[in-house]
């Protein structure tokens, strides 16, 4: 045989050769029970999508973390300026006569007692339903109380007090009802 003849032969042999051995890969893989590159290639992207996801997760908890460190800072912080303001808190008791379970939210801002249901109504009437969201509260003692912007946060209670205080239709004497068992009002 010619030289050049057994180069091309050996070429060409050598080169079925890699091609059957690159597809036979996946067929040795598969019969001696290992995963073909087809499945490792489905893991590795399972894989990303899993570490993806994690991240996600780890992201969503550090935001949620630092949300929650914020509302504690902006709660002492709301705190913080209620001491500095005394005889502006004061509880259901303090006020004898409102119980407790006749007002359903933790804080409220009371801009008027009135002996009158009628003024306490006509009062209650001048404040925007939608904004400040007014109710009057009977007492035991005989004074019907003008509560305004229900909360159960302290520092949108405090935000409430400075916006009520504000309004033109707000006394001098407004305060903040703290219908909350732990705090210590004096």
């Amino acid at each position: 045989m010619d030289m050049n003849l057994k180069t091309r032969i050996l070429t060409l042999s050598a080169g079925l050769v890699l091609v059957a051995s690159l597809t036979a890969c996946d067929q040795i893989r598969r019969l001696a029970g290992r995963p073909t590159s087809v499945e490792i290639q489905e893991i590795r992207e399972r894989i990303a999508r899993d570490k993806a996801r994690e991240q996600e997760i780890a992201d969503s908890i550090r935001l949620a973390v630092a949300a929650a460190e914020k509302a504690k800072a902006d709660s002492v912080a709301a705190c913080d300026s209620f001491a500095r303001m005394p005889g502006y808190l004061r509880t259901p008791e303090r006020v004898r006569g409102i119980r407790s379970g006749n007002v359903d939210h933790r804080f409220y801002v009371a801009v008027g007692a009135f002996k009158s249901p009628e003024n306490a109504q006509r009062l209650a009437s001048r404040f925007d339903a939608e904004i400040y969201k007014p109710a009057v509260v009977f007492t035991g003692s005989g004074l019907n109380v003008v509560l305004v912007v229900p909360t159960d946060k302290v520092q949108d209670a405090f935000k409430a007090f400075m916006m009520v205080k504000q309004n033109p239709l707000c006394p001098k004497e407004a305060w903040v009802l703290v219908n909350d068992s732990n705090w210590n009002v004096k």
